[in-house]
């Protein structure tokens, strides 16, 4: 009785726990998976504090915090028209320019106690001394490269080492605004600007527009830089909402982008980069991506917000800074408040493995990979750092299973070519052996064959197994690699061909197709191991198969075509020949070539099945007795027959899942209506 009363008591404290510790973090933490997509994973950082208040003092719209070098909390109180400045636990140190600033919107503290604030209504960045004095007022550039109608709204600022501003402008697609330092405030040019998408429309329009009607269109206009920041070694970062191209950035001193990110976001508000080189992009939505220093995804956290005002969940996130203690602050402009995260154990052990990784230090960071894998043995960036280590101290059989397990396909092929490097290396001569004792004993065989007959029984077991009619029809196919028009007299006029033999072909064809797609080699499969799905994979052969070979009939029909069904059927089917031929040597390479020597599956890939189109060509023009120009026309109206029955399918299925899911609902509210009586 005791057990049960003590078993009862555990359930119930769990039960009590479990809506405690979901509420205490009301959102879930996401990573990018190679092959995979967005995986959940263990919580990355913990909200650790709300700051709603500096002192006494209550923000308004704030736009813009930022970290000075004293350690100090810079916020742009947009809405109260002055900087804030407050200790990281949210104490009030003091405010400045409440009776200079306009609408402040972004805000840069330097070394020196100097403090650059970027004012939208000032139209200038306004430079505060230590004592919160305004010294000067960076205005509208008057260079001639500037453009006389360019937009002079700074919205966001950032210093370099060398006291240059990078500024941000409401409306200027240009890119970002660079000054330089010193008294005379030169403009330097822009810096980093957008690029927009070409596509056949946009060709089209600035062929037939007029430069004033291509400045209307929305869509060939670059999107303005949004926000940015600026790391220690003068590095720029931007982001620019509703930019599809690279909604984040990272500069280098030309303004050439040097990022190469994993996933990225076209609604990014806010970016910040942290002093170990991790990058925080937030989305508009109240998502929070953090990247590595390469651009690699390593977690979304975040939510919007639900209406409960819960810790953790944003309404408009329009800035963020990171500090040296790993926590990141994010501000909110329709909570007033900041939010603050503290990384977790996990996150902590993540960047100090992606930290060495990232120096070069691959054999240091084996110990934190193998802490995270204990973690989180399916999180990839410790299976990659794993195999980048373990590649370093030569283990290739060790590398090789972890890359497969990060399914990092580049680490995996050159692992891969190392280890049949070696292997061909040590069995070279043994190899070189075989293969002449196997000439040798083939030219052996040949002369006592021609003496004594010894593959006499071989050829005659050959020839009765392929006299047979079932067999010689399948085999018939091959004929057409080397006369089409010979094979399609054959079936049409000599009974070469049947349905029998068809299906086995077809049945031949989707063993081929299922062999490939999950028995390829690693670096070539794209289906994740242990996924079989033998009886899609046959439906759909076979419902391509039938569409395709239907529609080609019925144009046949009505363009008055020599052959029937059966015919036509066995005609497509046969003109397969090259891929039995040839699918078989790429599913073998698949499994013996790496990333390198792909070209040689592309290769006979496309040999096959282009010769595999030529002979279906040619076989509908044979069957048929069309010409050249008439079998043309019927295959595009096939092809065309093909698209609209897809579509009327297509349309079918939507409409009775519509039905079967009206019905169910109905069926339900009775069945509840009845219940509750």
């Amino acid at each position: 009785m005791k057990r049960v009363c003590a078993a009862v008591c555990a359930v119930i404290l769990m039960l009590a726990a479990a809506p405690a510790a979901l509420a205490a973090i009301p959102y879930r933490t996401y990573t990018l998976t190679p092959g995979q997509g967005l995986t959940e994973t263990q919580t990355a950082y913990e909200p650790a504090a709300t700051i709603g208040k500096i002192g006494d003092l209550s923000l308004s719209s704030p736009s813009d915090i930022r970290i000075g070098p004293d350690g100090n909390l810079y916020i742009a109180d947009t809405g109260n028209r002055r900087v804030v400045i407050s200790t990281m636990d949210g104490e009030l140190i003091g405010t400045v320019g409440e009776d200079v600033l306009h609408t402040p919107g972004g805000v840069f503290p330097v070394e020196g106690g100097q403090i650059y604030v970027a004012d939208e209504g000032l139209e200038s960045v306004v430079l505060f001394d230590r004592d919160g004095a305004p010294v000067r007022r960076y205005g509208r550039p008057d260079h001639p490269l500037f453009g006389q109608f360019a937009q002079y709204m700074p919205q966001k600022v950032a210093v370099d080492r060398r006291g240059n501003l990078y500024i941000t402008s409401k409306g200027n697609t240009n890119g970002v605004i660079q000054i330089a330092a010193g008294e005379n405030a030169e403009f330097l040019g822009y810096f980093g600007a957008n690029l927009t998408r070409v596509n056949l429309l946009t060709i089209f329009r600035r062929l037939i527009y007029t430069q004033e009607q291509m400045s209307r269109v929305t869509d060939v206009v670059p999107v303005s830089v949004t926000n940015l920041a600026i790391d220690g070694t003068g590095l720029v970062y931007t982001v620019s909402t509703g930019d599809q191209v690279a909604p984040l950035k990272k500069l280098n001193v030309a303004g050439r982008d040097i990022l190469d990110v994993s996933m990225g976001n076209p609604d990014f508000t806010a970016v910040a980069v942290s002093p170990s080189g991790s990058i925080f992009a937030a989305a508009r939505s109240g998502y929070i991506y953090e990247y590595s220093s390469e651009g690699n995804l390593i977690f979304i956290f975040g939510a919007p917000d639900d209406g409960l005002n819960r810790v953790g969940l944003f309404k408009s996130i329009s800035a963020m800074a990171a500090g040296e203690n790993g926590r990141l602050y994010v501000l909110d402009r329709e909570k007033n408040a900041i939010q603050v995260f503290a990384p977790t154990e996990f996150a902590e052990t993540v960047h100090t493995a992606f930290q060495l990784f990232n120096e070069g230090k691959y054999i240091e960071s084996k110990e934190p990979w193998r802490e995270i894998a204990k973690m989180n043995s399916l999180f990839a960036y410790a299976n990659t750092g794993l195999g980048e280590a373990a590649y370093r101290e030569r283990e290739y059989t060790e590398a090789l299973a972890a890359f497969r397990r990060g399914n990092n396909w580049r680490g995996y092929s050159d692992a891969f070519w190392e280890l049949r490097s070696n292997w061909l290396s040590s069995r070279m001569g043994a190899i070189l052996i075989g293969l002449a004792l196997l000439a040798v004993l083939w030219q052996a065989v040949k002369v006592l064959d021609r003496r004594y007959a010894v593959l006499g029984p071989v050829r005659r077991t050959r020839d009765a197994f392929t006299r047979r009619r079932l067999v010689s029809q399948c085999l018939y196919a091959f004929h057409n690699i080397r006369n089409p028009a010979d094979t399609a007299y054959g079936i049409k006029r000599e009974g070469k061909a049947s349905w029998r033999a068809s299906f086995i072909l077809l049945f031949v064809f989707w063993l081929l197709f299922v062999l490939e797609k999950y028995f390829s080699g690693f670096l070539f499969k794209r289906v994740a191991d242990g996924y079989f799905d033998l009886v899609g994979d046959l439906a759909v052969i076979l419902g391509i198969f039938a569409l395709t070979v239907t529609c080609c009939y019925l144009v046949c029909l009505i363009t008055n075509g020599e052959s029937n069904f059966r015919e036509l059927a066995s005609g497509v089917m046969y003109a397969f020949a090259p891929v039995f031929l040839l699918k078989p040597a790429v599913i073998i390479l698949t499994n013996v070539l790496t990333l390198g020597e792909s070209f040689f599956i592309t290769l006979l890939n496309v040999i096959a099945y282009g010769w595999t189109a030529v002979l279906v060509y040619l076989a509908i023009r044979n069957l048929n007795g069309y010409t050249f120009g008439q079998t043309f026309r019927v295959v595009l109206l096939s092809v065309f027959t093909c698209l609209i029955c897809a579509l009327l399918l297509f349309i079918i299925y939507v409409l009775v899942s519509q039905c079967v899911d009206f019905i169910s609902s109905v069926f339900g509210e009775a069945v509840f209506k009845i219940a509750n009586r």
